[in-house]
């Protein structure tokens, strides 16, 4: 589902479609490379701050495009 979210991103924001979902980014704690770390090292600990950020803002560590879209839905209906 990722990669569905992902290529309907892709294709319809240079048309200027919006797509119905709130979304908030965060920026975390720069992950600055050390001299003698290999890029398999580099690679895990970046991951490894991604995910921390994410369980941080989050508070778990995936969310769906669909429940996503569940909410906005579900939202949209209640207003009176």
């Amino acid at each position: 589902l990722a990669q569905i979210a992902m290529w309907s991103w892709i294709f319809l924001f240079p048309l200027g479609i919006p797509i119905p979902v709130q979304v908030t980014g965060h920026i975390g704690e720069p992950v600055v490379v050390r001299p003698e770390e290999s890029e398999l090292e580099l690679r895990s600990r970046v991951l490894e701050a991604m995910r921390n950020l994410i369980r941080d803002k989050q508070g778990r560590s995936h969310r769906s495009f669909i429940s996503g879209l569940r909410q906005r839905w579900q939202a949209l209906n209640s207003k009176p």
